[in-house]
């Protein structure tokens, strides 16, 4: 994202390199850097919900997103692969959030309601000050592929239950893409676009989107 004032923030991910002639992959955390530069130089690396566990090298698909909300605070998705307590597998969605311009963001916070051992593709737009939205696309559901939205509050936390916003589930043995999107019109108003391939599609991912109005509390 660009802040008003030019500088630009970035979320990567960095993954551990092993034996450089092969580049043998190990597991991946979330980084922020930004420059006031214009992309000449870059701040050292900040590591983001390290917490929370790390990427596995069996994750495919396109991970992270980053977002600022009307105040300046910036806001961090990602989602982990690890286990369980009864060794079972995982995958969780997560936000962290940044009032200070990324130099330190705040404990991870579970976004997915569950912990199921699928994709929760996790993205974030910001809206009014200390508020933000956070979507994910996953087939947690044994129906398929389905879209959900839920609001944060930096002062409150998590303000609602996930809401599913697709009204068709997906095919789960069609991959539905890496990326979804998420913009927001104005503070309670967005748009979620994301691809699912529907009893109407057939076996094939096609594009859908809905705007959103939220009553937040």
């Amino acid at each position: 994202v660009v802040e008003p004032n030019g500088r630009i923030d970035v979320l990567y991910q960095g993954y551990q390199v092993f034996n450089p002639p092969t580049d043998t992959l190990g597991t991946g955390s979330s980084y922020f850097t930004s420059s006031t530069d214009g992309g000449q130089t870059w701040s050292a690396p900040v590591l983001v919900g390290g917490s929370a566990g790390v990427m596995s090298t069996l994750e495919w698909w396109i991970d992270g997103d980053i977002s600022i909300d009307s105040a300046g605070n910036l806001y961090a998705t990602w989602d982990t692969q690890g286990t369980n307590p009864d060794g079972s597998a995982n995958d969780i969605g997560w936000l962290s959030y940044s009032t200070n311009h990324g130099a330190t963001w705040s404990a991870p916070a579970q976004a997915s309601a569950d912990q199921l051992n699928v994709p929760h593709i996790t993205e974030v737009a910001g809206a009014g000050s200390g508020i933000a939205y956070v979507s994910w696309l996953s087939t947690s559901s044994p129906q398929g592929y389905a879209q959900y939205l839920r609001a944060f509050s930096i002062s409150g936390g998590w303000l609602s239950a996930p809401v599913q916003v697709s009204t068709a589930y997906g095919d789960p043995s069609v991959w539905s893409g890496d990326t979804f999107g998420i913009s927001t019109l104005s503070p309670a108003n967005l748009v979620l676009s994301w691809g699912s391939a529907t009893p109407a599609t057939g076996k094939k991912s096609e594009i859908f989107a809905a705007p959103v109005s939220v009553q937040l509390p």
